[in-house]
């Protein structure tokens, strides 16, 4: 039997979930694949946090849509880090050679139109597998953003 090992939300039993740094930790640990999760902010920018709100993992409060990057900037992760883009994900996994799985959190905050932001920078990234995306929507969102199997 086959199996892949995913770093859920990076490694939080080493770091915080979601940051930069437990991505690294998984990358550099052994992980076959990271899964993370995506929101938007006010303007429109996909940020890798769990929640819809910010106050479980972040000093900060409130949600995440209603916030700007730049005034998302001004929070922080228990170690310190700001909550990253997914730009920023994308550019820390590069060409490492991990199964990717992006899981829109669109259970609470629809966020009409993330497809259509996420999917051109995945496609512009240089990653080395194809990426699963989760989401609580079917294929119909996807197709419509332009999203084809392969």
């Amino acid at each position: 039997m086959a199996t892949t090992i995913f770093g859920h939300r990076g490694c939080p039993a080493h770091e915080p979930e979601n940051s930069p740094a437990g991505f690294r930790y998984a990358l550099t640990h052994g992980a076959e694949g990271i899964e993370t999760d995506l929101h938007l902010t006010k303007d429109g920018v996909p940020v890798i946090i769990h929640d819809e709100t910010l106050h479980r993992t972040t000093n900060g409060t409130g949600q995440v849509a209603d916030y700007t990057l730049a005034e998302l900037r001004q929070f922080r992760l228990p170690n310190g880090e700001c909550i990253p883009t997914l730009a920023d994900f994308l550019q820390l996994v590069g060409t490492a050679p991990v199964q990717l799985n992006l899981e829109f959190k669109t259970d609470v905050e629809r966020y009409p139109g993330i497809e259509e932001t996420v999917l051109p920078l995945v496609k512009a990234a240089p990653l080395a597998k194809p990426v699963i995306f989760s989401s609580f929507w079917l294929k119909d969102e996807f197709s419509d953003a332009g999203y084809t199997n392969n």
